[in-house]
């Protein structure tokens, strides 16, 4: 079953002319009700982390991000935040973007040269004499009638899942800056397959209210349906190629 470590999901609203004014006004909310574990204030952005410093919230002139980066934790504690802005910004025309997120699926460990057994599998070359593949990570497009996400994947061992989720080795396809995982929650598996997705929906559909709580349930289903796809594709793709690395292991290459 797969496991999500990372997550970044981008709202647009209609433009704001007036933000840098309602940015400073929430500054000031945010100095008199919360205690926020970092901010980043610049003149077209103010984020603030709440509860835990790799759950973030920032606001820009035409949208948000939630920045997620921890497998343990879930963003409710951004609603009070989120209250503040909607009656400060009142936004109109929310909808979700695109998002990006990292989840392994978890492979039997005692595989001999996996990575390189799946790149022959993928190539149809084997090791020889002159160059032959050693390992290798896919990229592959998925659509469906509301969505469609494209997936970088290969498989991992522990060390380079823990360089990958904690340094900055992720992020490079989409342009969305992944936070770095600190709280990890869980021992790193000894071999796993990486999937980094992004996902984008094929229409926008934004929610004609500016109901606070209605704009809340609206985000809060929009990113559990992100992390569903995602995770229902990394599960495929483990069981693929599981399944890949068996063959080519049966054929004795």
């Amino acid at each position: 079953m797969a496991h999500r470590w990372l997550g970044h999901y981008n709202f647009h609203w209609n433009p704001l002319v007036s933000f840098r004014q309602r940015r400073d006004e929430l500054a000031r909310w945010v100095d008199d009700n919360e205690s926020p574990r970092a901010v980043l204030d610049e003149d077209e952005a103010l984020g603030v982390a709440v509860g835990h410093r790799n759950l973030r919230l920032t606001m820009h002139r035409t949208g948000f991000d939630i920045s997620v980066g921890s497998p343990r934790i879930s963003i409710e504690p951004l609603e009070g935040v989120f209250s503040a802005v909607a009656d400060i910004f009142r936004p109109r025309g929310v909808h979700v973007a695109i998002a990006r997120t990292v989840h392994t699926y978890d492979m039997e460990a005692d595989y001999k040269n996996p990575r390189q057994r799946l790149a022959q599998r993928v190539t149809g070359l084997a090791a020889g004499e002159g160059f032959g593949p050693t390992d290798c990570s896919l990229l592959v497009d998925f659509s469906q009638e509301y969505c469609k996400l494209q997936v970088e994947f290969g498989i991992v061992d522990a060390d380079e899942l823990e360089e990958r989720l904690r340094g900055t080795g992720m992020g490079r396809l989409s342009g969305l800056n992944l936070p770095r995982v600190s709280d990890v929650g869980r021992d790193f598996p000894p071999l796993s397959l990486l999937c980094d997705s992004t996902w984008r929906p094929l229409r926008s559909y934004p929610i004609a209210s500016d109901d606070t709580s209605l704009l809340w349930n609206y985000i809060r289903e929009s990113i559990s349906r992100v992390n569903s796809d995602c995770a229902s594709v990394a599960d495929d793709l483990g069981r693929f190629v599981e399944q890949e690395v068996r063959d080519e292991l049966n054929l004795g290459a």
